[in-house]
């Protein structure tokens, strides 16, 4: 797949892009070639945003074209395949179902819908909703809480009564051997 040469002018704010097509403007209306045009701008663009990253040629050039073909200095909309499943009426529908049912699965809803599954998952996240697991717990009744702590005392203090002390044991540490190269 071949790939297209794609000058990135989102580097680039707004007004930077302006005064890049100002500069290179101002210079081929004064007679300069378009590579002498490019030079000056460039250094035009070095004295006046000594942080931002220079551009090069062809990214002068590009944002002059984008300026020339749209009037405007504003990135182009991007090119490709548009999105069919995230269009706001089955955005609004989606959210509709979650809140008369907010325990529906997305297997679910994504066959409620005529969407994929993974549609329905990307307008949930966007939408702000998390997925939850149910899991099961015990369910403790007031009149379990005394009978846990007298049982937690009650192995506190059963594990402290038998505890001993020994004396202290030395390890030696050998270092390491070749088992095969010792004599039988």
């Amino acid at each position: 797949m071949a790939r297209r040469n794609v000058h990135p002018t989102w580097r680039y704010l707004d007004v930077e892009k302006r005064d890049i097509v100002l500069e290179y403007r101002y210079h081929l209306r004064n007679g300069l070639s378009i590579h002498q045009a490019v030079i000056k701008t460039k250094e035009f663009y070095r004295e006046n945003y000594p942080n931002g990253r220079c551009p090069c040629r062809e990214t002068v050039l590009t944002i002059d074209r984008n300026f020339k073909d749209t009037g405007s200095v504003a990135n182009k909309k991007p090119t490709g395949r548009p999105k069919t499943a995230q269009t706001p009426a089955n955005i609004e529908k989606i959210k509709e179902k979650m809140e008369a049912n907010h325990k529906l699965s997305t297997r679910r809803l994504a066959r409620q819908m005529p969407i994929s599954r993974t549609s329905c998952r990307r307008i949930l996240k966007k939408a702000g909703y998390k997925k939850s697991l149910a899991t099961k717990t015990q369910k403790l009744k007031p009149s379990d809480f005394p009978k846990r702590l007298s049982f937690c005392q009650e192995m506190l203090r059963r594990f402290a009564d038998p505890l001993l002390f020994g004396k202290a044991v030395y390890y030696k540490i050998m270092r390491s051997t070749n088992k095969q190269s010792l004599p039988m």
